[in-house]
């Protein structure tokens, strides 16, 4: 497995995911997540899945929503734990 240089860290793991900004007439989809907070529908790719695929799973295991994925908005990343890099993608829907 390849390492990554994060912020100077040497990653060993690096996980990717993936998040729907899902708008309809100027609304936003928001889901609760299970401490309450507001997010927006995704999740981590399994192996195997390009980053679209794996949104198009993911929003229609949260929501049961089939959606058209336009553009991507933002890309991401953050440390999840000292061996962890989450990195991903945040797309238009």
């Amino acid at each position: 497995m390849e390492s990554i240089v994060k912020d100077g860290v040497i990653m060993q793991n690096t996980a990717f995911g993936v998040q729907g900004l899902i708008m309809k007439e100027d609304k936003v989809l928001l889901l609760f997540k299970s401490n309450g907070d507001l997010d927006l529908s995704g999740g981590r790719t399994e192996d195997g899945e390009s980053l679209t695929e794996g949104l198009y799973r993911e929003i229609f295991e949260e929501t049961g929503l089939e959606v058209k994925i336009v553009d991507p908005f933002i890309q991401w990343s953050f440390i999840r734990d000292p061996e962890l890099l989450v990195t991903g993608m945040t797309y238009y829907c």
